[in-house]
């Protein structure tokens, strides 16, 4: 699973005008028609961009969970961050991700974390993504 950082997602939704002067994403996942408060525009853009980060940093499955980098920070639903502290071939189904808890002693695996009802998990930060 790739997962776009803060500078590509910007990239990607730039806001433009075609000639009938309605504004529009360049992701092409959103329009606004003119006339209106000025405001309202980037107000409903901004509210797009923000919708469209989160999807893209939404994680769904154990597989895409096992192909986030080692060192990413994930925001489980209702309960903490954990942070993605390497991969192993010994689990019992294969290919498995170990995930820590801040502040806790021992690891969990990609499986454990579906179990506890950890869906949809939200990606915080990659390696990728530079300085916290």
């Amino acid at each position: 699973m790739t997962i776009m950082n803060l500078e590509q997602h910007l990239a990607a939704h730039q806001l433009g005008r075609r000639l009938d002067q309605t504004l529009v994403c360049q992701c092409g996942g959103f329009e606004h028609e003119t006339p209106g408060p000025y405001d309202d525009h980037w107000k409903a853009h901004r509210a797009h961009v923000a919708a469209a980060w989160r999807e893209a940093r939404t994680v769904r499955t154990v597989e895409e969970l096992d192909a986030l980098p080692t060192g990413a920070i994930i925001h489980i639903k209702d309960t903490a961050d954990a942070v993605k502290n390497g991969d192993s071939l010994g689990s019992a189904s294969g290919y498995q991700s170990y995930w820590e808890y801040p502040g806790e002693v021992g690891v969990y695996t990609s499986d454990q974390l579906e179990a506890s009802d950890a869906w949809p998990t939200l990606v915080v930060w990659t390696p990728e993504d530079g300085a916290a």
